[in-house]
């Protein structure tokens, strides 16, 4: 695909294509700009602007994705999953300004939409989670995992001495 946007630079087709590439790799930064490339040469297509609406929303740059959403809109008003994502940023963006009334009553109208109220509250979770997490240098995010190492009978032995000692009776075959 590198090769095709080399030779075809101005494929918009390509462009996108290399966007859901490096989107599915986990690259969703890099893959924006393509989907960026891919709009400038087609941009009436709701595909294109929905690809980078998601990955753009994906790494937190919530305004931009807001208004990528209300592009597909302009192009596809019947697009069910363009009109809930509206609806939920500007949830949050009513109760950020302190208008609870109003947050209020879009979620509720989001709920009839969505028929789920847990669902909509799942989604804005995840909206929240994304925001929050992409305001936070990714160096000073916590996160949750296990480490694991092998070890052999020489780390037993020094874990029974340093790590247990003066604990009760301890099992540490596991370790």
């Amino acid at each position: 695909l590198l090769k095709a946007s080399e030779q075809l630079p101005e494929s918009a087709s390509i462009n996108n294509e290399l966007g859901v590439t490096l989107s599915r790799h986990g690259k969703k930064s890099e893959a924006v700009s393509y989907y960026q490339k891919a709009i400038q040469f087609k941009p009436e297509s709701a595909v294109y602007h929905k690809n980078l609406a998601i990955d753009l929303e994906k790494i937190g740059k919530m305004e931009v994705a807001k208004k990528e959403y209300e592009a597909i809109l302009k192009l596809n008003p019947n697009d069910s999953d363009a009109k809930e994502k509206v609806m939920l940023f500007y949830i949050i963006s009513l109760e950020e300004r302190g208008d609870t009334k109003g947050a209020k009553d879009l979620f509720e109208e989001a709920v009839d939409h969505k028929s789920s109220e847990a669902q909509v509250m799942w989604q804005l979770d995840g909206i929240r989670a994304t925001k929050n997490r992409a305001a936070v240098p990714k160096e000073k995010q916590a996160w949750l995992g296990i480490n694991t190492k092998a070890i052999g009978p020489e780390e037993i032995t020094k874990f029974q001495e340093h790590e247990v000692k003066g604990l009760p009776e301890t099992d540490v075959s596991g370790y």
